[in-house]
């Protein structure tokens, strides 16, 4: 992976990472997204967002856990001059460092209800694609809503197998569902 550095104000930073995480509460699994874009560092989280003058180069959108950079906000290190580091799958700041998610190129970000579940996850994938979502929320939310959507239909197929249905045809049903719900979201807008 390339090397990525963004030069940006400390005291700007820090305002805009204390805004991106009004929304995170506990172990949050919402990421906080930083985009760079005609000199200006975007820096998005559940519910708010903020941009900063900025200047360098950097990777498409790199998402960064949301509780930890809750954490770094209020205690930014002092470095001179102050720069964003991206290398090796790694935002480092002066002597700080945190693991990240860095995407080469960065999807249109949508907006995902705080505290949204499962479904509404996979209603979002099903809408906007999951690059999208995965730009909005991160791994950990997608993996886990398709973890819990494979159990529900485990558990729907041991109530019907009895019945000669097959667990495709479950799992054929929650996607067809899934699709209908979206098709009507849609006619209502």
């Amino acid at each position: 992976m390339s090397r990525f550095e963004l030069s940006v104000g400390r005291a700007a930073l820090s305002k805009a990472l204390k805004t991106a995480t009004t929304g995170v509460r506990g172990k949050s699994p919402f990421k906080i997204r930083l985009h760079f874009e005609d000199g200006l560092l975007f820096v998005s989280g559940p519910g708010a967002s903020a941009e900063i003058d900025a200047e360098g180069k950097w990777p498409g959108a790199v998402l960064i856990d949301g509780v930890a950079v809750k954490a770094l906000a209020s205690r930014l290190p002092d470095p001179k001059p102050f720069l964003l580091v991206v290398e090796e799958r790694r935002l480092m700041i002066g002597g700080f460092s945190m693991s990240v998610e860095a995407m080469d190129i960065a999807p249109q970000q949508i907006a995902v209800v705080l505290g949204a579940g499962s479904h509404s996850i996979l209603l979002g994938i099903e809408r906007h694609g999951e690059p999208a979502v995965l730009a909005s929320v991160g791994d950990a939310p997608v993996e886990k809503a398709r973890r819990e959507a494979r159990q529900a239909v485990n558990m729907a197929f041991s109530h019907l197998r009895d019945y000669g249905v097959r667990r495709e045809e479950v799992e054929l049903w929650l996607d067809e569902s899934i699709r209908r719900q979206v098709a009507v979201l849609s006619d209502k807008e």
